[in-house]
């Protein structure tokens, strides 16, 4: 009989779980874009981001995907995380369901693996709990 390891953790409460799952069904509808560059306004002569120029590169990815998806299942777009060293800030895009989200990672993989040149600074992944994100870092 296999022994299991005893553990250490303290049971989750009821309200803890209940947020755990909303969380989720929140971050179930974001998909994750790194590697996107900023626009670089001449005149300031800053990075800044453009949500105009960001969904614009969307649409473009989407274009690209196949089967081809809607343009209206994105819902949102706009940058996330703090600026690091001209580093560019994620992209978070908010489509309309988890099907979508499952669609566009699967078939930006396909892209990268048959085209990658098309993708060779850009990444994409699925949007994550806080909890989620700690398992992955561990």
């Amino acid at each position: 009989m296999a022994k299991f390891p005893p553990i250490t953790t303290a049971p989750l409460a009821r309200n803890d779980i209940t947020h755990e799952i909303q969380l989720r069904s929140r971050c179930a509808v974001h998909v994750i874009i790194s590697g996107v560059l900023w626009v670089t306004l001449s005149s300031v002569g800053t990075s800044v981001s453009s949500t105009l120029e960001d969904k614009t590169f969307v649409k473009e990815i989407l274009d690209k995907l196949e089967p081809k998806l809607p343009k209206k299942v994105i819902r949102k777009v706009f940058r996330v995380g703090k600026s690091i060293n001209d580093k560019p800030r994620l992209l978070k895009v908010q489509l309309t369901s988890h099907y979508e989200v499952n669609h566009v990672i699967i078939s930006f993989l396909r892209l990268c693996s048959n085209y990658p040149d098309e993708c060779s600074q850009v990444s994409t992944t699925r949007g994550r709990t806080p909890s989620e994100r700690l398992r992955i870092q561990a």
